[in-house]
């Protein structure tokens, strides 16, 4: 029996197939208008965002200087370079930067590290400032379990200091209390 032979299908590329295979013009451009949609809601989200944690972290690190200072005065931890113990440390305060520092009994003070506030390449600028000292170093004194305070111009005085942070239309407040309760807002 002679063996029977299939019919040969023809393949071809119809219009409509063709037509099936990719983007058409217009869905291309409706991709590029909710992808530049999304960016144009996102980018100012993102720079405020930028902003709010630039002065969040001069925030955190001036409460963590004050408290170093605090708890190195509460346990007479030594000055640096080996002098003898201290009960006295203090934080200054400027509108550039601020300084931890020891009260050494037998040497000069002792600078232990000094943050200066700067802003990140986005161009940030903002200010630091005490409720106390206007224009002027406010100097935090911690002694034992007590906090005082001393302007560049007064005498060393107790009471409540507020340094705020400021700057990108964000306030952030660091504030130190005399018993020497010391948070942030």
């Amino acid at each position: 029996m002679p063996k029977k032979k299939l019919p040969r299908t023809r393949i071809y590329n119809s219009v409509s197939s063709l037509r099936d295979t990719g983007f058409t013009l217009i869905e291309v451009m409706v991709a590029i208008a909710i992808i530049a949609l999304v960016g144009a809601v996102a980018l100012p989200n993102i720079r405020t965002f930028s902003s709010v944690q630039e002065i969040n972290i001069v925030s955190v690190q001036i409460a963590d200087n004050l408290r170093k200072a605090q708890s190195s005065a509460s346990s007479r931890i030594k000055c640096p370079e080996g002098d003898e113990s201290t009960d006295s440390w203090r934080v200054d305060i400027t509108g550039t930067s601020q300084s931890l520092i020891a009260k050494c009994k037998t040497l000069l003070d002792k600078t232990v590290n000094t943050f200066p506030y700067k802003a990140s390449s986005g161009g940030n600028t903002f200010q630091v400032v005490t409720d106390r000292c206007t224009n002027e170093t406010t100097s935090i004194y911690f002694t034992g379990s007590q906090m005082s305070y001393k302007c560049a111009s007064t005498a060393q005085v107790v009471g409540v200091v507020t340094i705020t942070l400021s700057g990108s239309g964000l306030t952030e407040k660091v504030i130190i209390e005399p018993g020497g309760t010391i948070r942030s807002e």
